[in-house]
């Protein structure tokens, strides 16, 4: 093996190769492999467990005479703790390839796939998730390995969102991001959460959140006249008038599919994978729901209809109508939410999908209700101090709401389905009696 005497970075250029493979050795089992096609690299020749091997450092052009000494040491100290240095490379390599692989986007399919197997998460639900980070993450952060994502970098992503007004959006990536970077340290695939213990609200502007506007129970007649009057398309009518009825989540009643129903009981079994709680909630069936369902019905002729109500456009993934196209109509009812002035208190008027809910709890739970005089008193109190929570126990048990200290259901659904159907009867016939006099004052 020919020796090079001095080692620089001018000797080894000028290192000529020869017909075949030539070693110029540097000392200490360090030297110089060159090629006939004239490549040249650092190896390093060491015996582990009684057998010669060779470690390949790399190209002896990029990389210098120091550095090649100092990986030289590196497998010497391996060797000491009896670490094959080649077989140390290959694991360092591999992890540096799975860490380079590892790209939020990469991560982020993982945490969807797991997030929708382990939470029960719909089709809906699912996708509009996906959606966002599409939207306002994976441009921005997608193609970089998780590991080299910083605290920074993740609240600059709400800047987007923020800047067009959405900040329930915003809030909603990041808590989305939060999740991914959990899913992330489960998996052993970064060492530090830089989400951890971020607050959004650090951060995000904080607003009144418009899908909870509503009109007051006073204006419930105007409402019902206006949705009597207004022209807007049959199906979504039905919607909201069998929305004031049963008062569910928007898309608990969107994706509500006939077999659900069960008119021979009077009771609508909503799938529990619709639910918010994702445990099961059932809906009393009155003779004016049933009405309403029978018009949908005419409305939708098909043979085995699946939805109740079916997307309005052939172009829909989802197969279902969207809540925007209600919305819409709202709006165009003359209930587009906006900021008024009430004794001197900026508020919000108007009305909402979600306001349905807020309209039936508001009105039932009065001290002088009207809507179910049957149930008026049935209010809850906190385990903890017996204090009265002002909740009456049938309204927010229809409302599937958890009280209390949110640990555990605040009603027993067998013991009080009956006051529910007496509450649900109740609430249509005053459903009923807003109308009628909605139409003699308006009409």
């Amino acid at each position: 093996m020919p020796k090079l005497t001095k080692v620089t970075p001018t000797t080894i250029k000028a290192i000529k190769p020869a017909d075949k493979p030539v070693k110029w050795g540097v000392g200490d089992g360090l030297y110089i492999y060159v090629t006939p096609q004239g490549y040249k690299s650092w190896r390093y020749k060491y015996r582990f467990m009684n057998k010669e091997k060779v470690l390949v450092i790399g190209d002896a052009l990029a990389i210098s005479y120091e550095e090649a000494k100092a990986a030289r040491l590196a497998a010497i100290n391996n060797i000491t703790h009896n670490i094959d240095p080649m077989t140390n490379k290959k694991q360092v390599r591999q992890l540096a390839a799975a860490e380079q692989s590892n790209t939020f986007e990469v991560v982020a399919r993982r945490w969807h796939e797991n997030w929708i197997k382990i939470k029960h998460i719909s089709d809906k639900h699912a996708q509009k998730t996906w959606q966002r980070l599409e939207k306002d993450v994976i441009p921005r952060i997608g193609h970089l390995p998780i590991k080299d994502i910083d605290r920074v970098t993740i609240v600059a992503l709400s800047k987007a969102p923020v800047d067009r007004g959405s900040l329930d959006i915003a809030s909603r990536v990041l808590d989305t991001v939060a999740g991914v970077f959990r899913f992330a340290s489960n998996q052993g695939l970064i060492t530090s959460d830089p989400c951890q213990s971020m607050k959004t609200s650090d951060f995000i502007p904080t607003t009144e959140v418009e899908n909870m506007t509503r009109i007051s129970t006073a204006e419930v007649p105007q409402f019902l006249f206006d949705l009597e009057k207004t022209k807007m398309n049959e199906q979504i009518r039905l919607y909201l008038k069998i929305m004031m009825l049963v008062f569910v989540r928007k898309d608990e009643l969107l994706g509500a599919k006939w077999d659900e129903f069960d008119f021979d009981a009077e009771v609508w079994h909503v799938d529990w994978q619709r639910m918010k709680s994702k445990r099961e909630h059932e809906v009393p069936i009155t003779p004016q729901l049933t009405k309403l369902l029978q018009q949908l019905r005419d409305l939708n002729p098909a043979e085995n209809p699946v939805y109740l109500f079916p997307a309005l456009s052939r172009k829909s993934e989802s197969g279902i109508m969207s809540d925007a196209s209600i919305r819409n109509e709202l709006y165009k009812m003359g209930y587009k939410p906006r900021d008024i002035v009430v004794k001197g208190r900026t508020t919000q008027w108007g009305m909402t999908i979600h306001g349905f809910r807020g309209v039936a709890s508001t009105a039932l739970s009065e001290s002088t209700n009207p809507a179910s005089p049957s149930i008026v008193h049935a209010t809850v109190k906190t385990s903890a101090s017996n204090n009265d929570l002002g909740k009456n126990l049938i309204v927010e048990g229809q409302l599937d709401h958890v009280m209390g200290d949110g640990s555990s259901s605040p009603y027993n659904k067998a013991e009080h389905w009956d006051m529910r159907v007496v509450m649900m009867r109740e609430w249509a016939d005053w459903v009923d009696a807003q109308r009628a006099l909605g139409m003699a004052q308006f009409g």
